[in-house]
C-alpha cells in the first residue's frame, strides 16, 4: 500500500512538471499543426495556399464524387494519364488566394459538420505516411473541445498515455519482482528532458511509447507463465500489436526484434506448439492491421518515409547524431554518456538475467535500425524517433545498476534508496540546466503583434508548400492571410490585388532575400512607408508593417 501511494505521488509530481512545461510552450512545429488539421479538416490534410483542397482532392471531391462515381473511378483507373493531365492543368492554374481567420479555424478545430467525421480522418491519413489511430483520438478529443484550437488538446492525450506508460512500467516490475524499483525508473524516465520533449511535441510518439511498453509487458507475462499463451494474453497480444501498428509504423521495428528474440526463447525451451500459436497470432494481427488500413502497404514499402526512402547521411554520422540526442535526453555530456555505456556493458556482462536480455536486445536493435532508416531531420527534432527508447533505456539502466549493487549491498531497501537519491539528483540537475525541445520560444511576441493588428491583412512569405502551417495560430488572428511561396509564386500577383488598401503586415523568413522581397511588395502595392515590427533571429522571422505615405 505504501509503495502504491508513493507511485501515485510520483506520477502526480511528474504530471505537474509536464503541466509547467506545456505552459512555457509558445509556438508549434509544422508537424504539430498538421496533427490538428489532418484530424479535423474535411477537405484536405494540409492548409492549402490557393483553396480548401489540393489538386488531387479537387478532382476527387469536385468531379468524381459529384458525377457517376463508379464509372469515373474506373475511367481514371484505366486511363491514369487522363487523371495526370487534369492534375497538371490544375497545378498550372493555381494562384494563392486570401484565406480568412475562419478558414484557419476550420482547419484546426471541429466544426458542426465535422463531428465524428472519422471517414475524413481516415482518408486524410491514407494520403499521408502515418496510420490513423492517433488522429482518430485527436478528432475525438477535439470534438469534446468543440470549436476550439488549443495546445492542451493533444497535450491531454500525451499526458494520459504517459501515465498509462508509468502504470505499465510498474506492472512489468511487479512481474519481475522488482516493484521496489518503480520510483527510480519512472523518475529517471518521466523527469528526463527527453521525456518532457516528447510530451511537448504534439504528435503520436507518446502513444507509440505506451504500445511498445504494453507489448513488452505482455511478452514478459507470457514468459513468466512458462510461455503458455492463454486466451487473455492472446487477445492482449493481438490488440496491442494492432494498436501499435495503427499508431506509428516504428512500432513494427521493436515488435519485429521482440518477435525474433521471443521465438528463439520458445525454440530453446522446446515450446514448439506455443511457437506455432505465437506466429499465428502475429499473422492474424498483421492481416487485421492491413485490412483496417490498406494504405499502410504503400506507406511502409513505397512512400518517401518508407523502406524506399533515400538516406542523405551515412550510418556513422547518424549514430553520432542519435547518440548525442540520447545524451541530451538525460542531460549528460557525450563523455559522461560514453562512460555510462561502458559501465552498462560491464554490468550487463556480470548481471545474467534473461529478462534484461529480452528488454535490451530488441531495444538496442531498434535503436540501430532507427539510426539507419529514420528520415533526415535537424538535431532538434529527431528525438521523436527514439521516444520509446527512452523508457526502455531507463528500465535497462536501473535493472543493471541494481543487479551490480546487490552484489555489494545485501540490503534491498538501502540499494533502492541509494538508486532513488542518485536518480532524483540527476533529474533535478537536468531540469535546472536543460530545456526541452519544441517550446518555440518567442512566438508569443509574434502573436502579440498579430493581436495588435488583428484588423489588418497579412502576407506570409515562405519557400515551400508545407512548413507555413506552423503560422496558423497567426492566421487565426489576422482578418485575412495571403500565403506566398517565394520559389513558385510571382509577387506580381499583388499588382492587381484589391484586398490591399492602406496597409498590410508582411512576415518573411530570414533565410530568404527579405530586403529584395519587401522592396518588390512595396513597388507592386504602392505602399511606401515601411516599419519593422519584429526581427527575430530565434524564429528566423522578420515582420514589417507597410502603409501608404502620410505625406
Amino acid at each position: 500500500m505504501k509503495e502504491k501511494i508513493l507511485f501515485v505521488i510520483t506520477v502526480v509530481i511528474i504530471s505537474l512538471v509536464m503541466l509547467f512545461w506545456i505552459e512555457q510552450k509558445e509556438g508549434f512545429h509544422e508537424d504539430e499543426i498538421f496533427s490538428y488539421g489532418s484530424s479535423n479538416y474535411k477537405y484536405d490534410n494540409v492548409f492549402q495556399r490557393y483553396g480548401p483542397k489540393d489538386e488531387v482532392n479537387q478532382i476527387i471531391f469536385d468531379e468524381i464524387l459529384k458525377e457517376n462515381t463508379i464509372e469515373q473511378t474506373i475511367y481514371y483507373l484505366k486511363n491514369p494519364e487522363k487523371f495526370m493531365e487534369k492534375y497538371e492543368t490544375k497545378v498550372e492554374q493555381e494562384v494563392p488566394v486570401w484565406k480568412t481567420r475562419e478558414d484557419a479555424k476550420e482547419y484546426l478545430a471541429i466544426g458542426k459538420e465535422d463531428i465524428f467525421n472519422y471517414a475524413s480522418v481516415y482518408y486524410n491519413q491514407s494520403r499521408d505516411v502515418h496510420p490513423p489511430l492517433f488522429y482518430f483520438t485527436v478528432h475525438l478529443v477535439s470534438t469534446i473541445f468543440f470549436g476550439v484550437f488549443s495546445k492542451y488538446i493533444i497535450f491531454t492525450i500525451n499526458l494520459i498515455f504517459l501515465i498509462l506508460s508509468f502504470i505499465v512500467i510498474r506492472k512489468v516490475l511487479i512481474i519481475l519482482d522488482k516493484k521496489h524499483l518503480t520510483m527510480p525508473i519512472i523518475i529517471l524516465y518521466g523527469l528526463s528532458i527527453g521525456s518532457i520533449s516528447v510530451m511537448m511535441f504534439l504528435r503520436m510518439y507518446q502513444m507509440l511509447t505506451f504500445f511498445v511498453l504494453l507489448s513488452l509487458y505482455i511478452h514478459i507475462k507470457i514468459i513468466k507463465n512458462d510461455f503458455e499463451i492463454d486466451k487473455k494474453n492472446r487477445n492482449a497480444l493481438i490488440l496491442t500489436t494492432i494498436g501499435g501498428f495503427l499508431t506509428q509504423y516504428y512500432f513494427c521495428i521493436f515488435a519485429f526484434f521482440e518477435f525474433i528474440i521471443f521465438s528463439i526463447m520458445l525454440i530453446k525451451n522446446k515450446k514448439y506448439d506455443n511457437l506455432k500459436k505465437y506466429i499465428k497470432y502475429h499473422v492474424i494481427s498483421a492481416i487485421i492491421g492491413i485490412l483496417v488500413f490498406p494504405a499502410s502497404i504503400y506507406h511502409i514499402f513505397f512512400s518517401y518515409r518508407g523502406m524506399g526512402a533515400e538516406l542523405e547521411i551515412n550510418f556513422i554520422e547518424r549514430m553520432i547524431m542519435y547518440f548525442k540526442e540520447m545524451c541530451y535526453s538525460f542531460s549528460m555530456s557525450e563523455i559522461i554518456g560514453i562512460i555510462i555505456i561502458i559501465g552498462l556493458i560491464i554490468g550487463y556482462i556480470f548481471t545474467k538475467n534473461k529478462y534484461i536480455n529480452f528488454i535490451a536486445i530488441p531495444t538496442l536493435a531498434s535503436y540501430l535500425i532507427i539510426c539507419l532508416i529514420a528520415p533526415q531531420m535537424s538535431n532538434t527534432t529527431i528525438i521523436r524517433y527514439i521516444a520509446f527508447i527512452i523508457p526502455l533505456f531507463s528500465l535497462i539502466v536501473i535493472l543493471i545498476i541494481e543487479g551490480m549493487l546487490s552484489k555489494i549491498i545485501k540490503n534491498k531497501n538501502i540499494t533502492t534508496v541509494a538508486i532513488t537519491i542518485i536518480v532524483s539528483t540527476l533529474s533535478i540537475y537536468g531540469l535546472i540546466t536543460s530545456q526541452p525541445r519544441f517550446l518555440i520560444k518567442g512566438y508569443d511576441e509574434i502573436l502579440e503583434i498579430a493581436k495588435e493588428n488583428k484588423d489588418s491583412k497579412l502576407i506570409s512569405i515562405w519557400d515551400n508548400n508545407f512548413t507555413y502551417i506552423s503560422s496558423l495560430p497567426e492566421f487565426l488572428i489576422y482578418e485575412k492571410t495571403l500565403i506566398i511561396n517565394a520559389n513558385q509564386d510571382s509577387l506580381e500577383i499583388l499588382k492587381d490585388d484589391t484586398e490591399i488598401q492602406d496597409e498590410v503586415i508582411v512576415s518573411i523568413k530570414k533565410w530568404l532575400n527579405y530586403d529584395e522581397i519587401i522592396n518588390k511588395i512595396m513597388d507592386y502595392t504602392e505602399l511606401e512607408d515601411c516599419e519593422i515590427l519584429k526581427d527575430s533571429d530565434e524564429l528566423q522571422t522578420i515582420i514589417y508593417k507597410l502603409e501608404r505615405s502620410q505625406l
